[in-house]
């Protein structure tokens, strides 16, 4: 029986202990309580030391706490049976003295309502002897005190959870920012669970924040948990000699957008509520980067759509090929950040090089690049979208890595390639890839009308046979030049004795001679000087800017070359005459010399030049 002297002991000590149960709705402070009660226990006894060993199988439903509060007096055993004061434990006994490395120690046995071993507290040096219905009373009153203390830690701590994700989902609802989410399901899983370590394996984004601990997914590797969580979408497990890890998917409604992992040392266990806890919190974090993408992917669209529909309303205007080229190559470079984008058409399945393409197509160096995409092409692929070119061309150096070409058709066939190019590796998206495929289908059909108008435009001012510019072209240009230069030559020719040519060898072979002729003219001629076929065998020649003496010479070296690139052998008569700023010209008056002139090289043999 206990006596007079204890029973008021025990009144005293249990008066003390729930007075300052450190409990409210606010906050539940578990480590104060804790500590609360070995300083009880330290002015009690009168003792200096004071240590719990609790069995974790006996608080599964408390295991939370195990994890954020780490406590110097309390040591948790996972396996009872596996611990040194089993063997000390008898169902009669409440106590034990034992003899420790420099005392004596006080075993007191913690039992609960089954009457199973809760745990063990461990006093040193209790100088004064109680009776056993004393101990058995105090190991009550300390169980039952240690059952508050971890049943309201619990509700605390759930109602923390709770509040813990609504704030999270709140969060996550207000930002449309992935970077935003993913730090916020970190910091948060920090707060509650500093003593996990945390990482992110992502899919497809990636970030340079410090919040953020992440890694990138390692597609090759498909046997790793990680991502056997990411293809499967379920929760899972790994286990070393010294850590565990889980891994949680952060799954959406349609798709895995990445793996949560959560690393601890192997004798922390993680309660089935906890891993509840986790995986909702994930799944939230899941469907919140999913709207994010989708609202960015909503952006980009429409940011998309008013591109193309810019482009397009641009296109329908009547723009010229060069303008078109032009602004469709600025648009792009600001709108994909490229390096080089140009356009080529296909001229007997040669390459030309549209005017307001950026630099790099003029190079040499495009001719291999050139060859590779229309071998590709030949080769049956709609299109081309490569991430690293080196590894397309067996590791030879590339300029240009990233590499996107979508072919421009006429019906069925191809007249031509839109080309874009970065030299950094992987820089467009798969989403630049199908708007530059939109804008270029966009193009094709106006750069190809441009192309028919331009060869219309050919035809009317290009004679059919020599492909010689007309004699109205001429006469337009000739009229213009007076206005905008200071000086000007014309040559006429005439082909020598071609009525006997026509007559000898057939107007078919007349026809060859004309072409070999106009060949030969438009080899020696430049840019800005135009030749036309003035009418039957005659040809005119504008050299603007040029002096009588120039125009002279340029006749002898065509008189000269004309024999040597005739088959058969003809030669030509030139009539040269000139214009200068002041005078009173035009273009008959100019024609009118040339004429003249060409009637005196005739009269003097053929063969000639002459000048009025």
């Amino acid at each position: 029986m206990i006596n007079e002297r204890e029973s008021h002991l025990l009144v005293q000590f249990k008066s003390d202990l729930f007075e300052n149960l450190y409990v409210s709705k606010e906050e539940f402070l578990l480590e104060k309580s804790l500590n609360e009660l070995i300083n009880k226990f330290c002015t009690f006894f009168q003792t200096k030391n004071v240590q719990f060993v609790i069995n974790k199988n006996n608080l599964v439903k408390d295991e939370s706490f195990f994890y954020t509060v780490v406590f110097e007096s309390i040591e948790f055993i996972e396996d009872w049976r596996l611990s040194p004061f089993y063997l000390q434990w008898e169902d009669d006994v409440n106590v034990k003295l034992v003899r420790g490395t420099h005392s004596i120690e006080t075993l007191v046995f913690l039992k609960d309502r089954n009457y199973e071993c809760f745990g063990v507290l461990i006093l040193d040096k209790v100088n004064e002897t109680y009776s056993n219905a004393f101990w058995q009373q105090f190991s009550a009153t300390v169980y039952h005190f240690l059952q508050q203390v971890f049943q309201s830690a619990a509700m605390f701590f759930e109602q923390l959870r709770l509040s813990l994700l609504h704030d999270i989902t709140r969060k996550f609802h207000a930002t449309m920012d992935v970077d935003a989410v993913l730090t916020e399901i970190t910091h948060s899983l920090q707060e509650i669970y500093p003593i996990f370590r945390y990482y992110l394996y992502l899919s497809n984004d990636s970030t340079d924040s410090p919040k953020i601990p992440f890694k990138l997914l390692d597609y090759n590797e498909n046997d790793t948990p990680a991502m056997e969580s990411y293809v499967t979408g379920e929760l899972r497990k790994e286990i070393q000699a010294d850590k565990q890890r889980l891994y949680f998917p952060l799954k959406g409604k349609q798709a895995v957008y990445g793996v949560l992992e959560i690393s601890a040392d192997v004798t922390i266990t993680i309660s089935t509520s906890e891993i509840q806890f986790i995986s909702n919190l994930a799944q939230t974090a899941g469907s919140a980067i999913e709207n994010a993408h989708l609202y960015q992917q909503s952006k980009q669209l429409v940011t998309d759509l008013r591109l193309v529909t810019k482009i397009s309303h641009q296109l329908n205007r009547n723009l010229n090929m060069n303008e078109i080229i032009k602004y469709i190559v600025s648009e792009l470079k600001q709108s994909f950040s490229a390096d080089e984008i140009g356009f080529i058409s296909l001229v007997d399945n040669e390459p030309k090089i549209l005017q307001g393409s950026t630099e790099y197509f003029y190079d040499e160096k495009f001719q291999e690049c050139f060859q590779f995409i229309h071998s590709r092409i030949q080769r049956g692929e709609d299109s081309l979208f490569i991430g690293d070119l080196s590894k397309e061309r067996n590791g030879q150096v590339q300029k240009f890595l990233s590499l996107m070409v979508e072919p421009m058709k006429q019906e069925s066939d191809i007249i031509g390639y839109a080309i874009v190019l970065h030299k950094q590796p992987y820089y467009f998206s798969f989403g630049t890839f199908k708007l530059f495929q939109s804008i270029t289908h966009h193009s094709s059909l106006a750069l190809t009308n441009s192309l028919l108008k331009e060869e219309l435009e050919q035809l009317v001012i290009t004679d059919y046979l020599t492909k010689l510019y007309s004699r109205n072209y001429l006469d337009d240009i000739l009229h213009q030049s007076m206005i905008d230069d200071s000086e000007g030559a014309f040559v006429l020719i005439d082909i020598d004795n071609f009525k006997k040519v026509n007559d000898t060898y057939g107007h078919q072979v007349g026809d060859v001679v004309l072409i070999q002729i106009a060949k030969l003219i438009k080899n020696s001629t430049s840019k800005y000087e135009i030749s036309s076929r003035w009418g039957g065998e005659e040809i005119a020649i504008y050299l603007p800017n040029r002096s009588l003496e120039d125009g002279f010479h340029f006749a002898e070296k065509l008189i000269d070359l004309t024999p040597k690139h005739t088959s058969p052998q003809v030669t030509i008569s030139c009539g040269v005459s000139h214009w200068q700023k002041g005078d009173d010209n035009n273009p008959f008056k100019l024609f009118k010399k040339a004429d003249e002139a060409l009637y005196y090289a005739k009269r003097a043999g053929k063969n000639r030049a002459c000048t009025p």
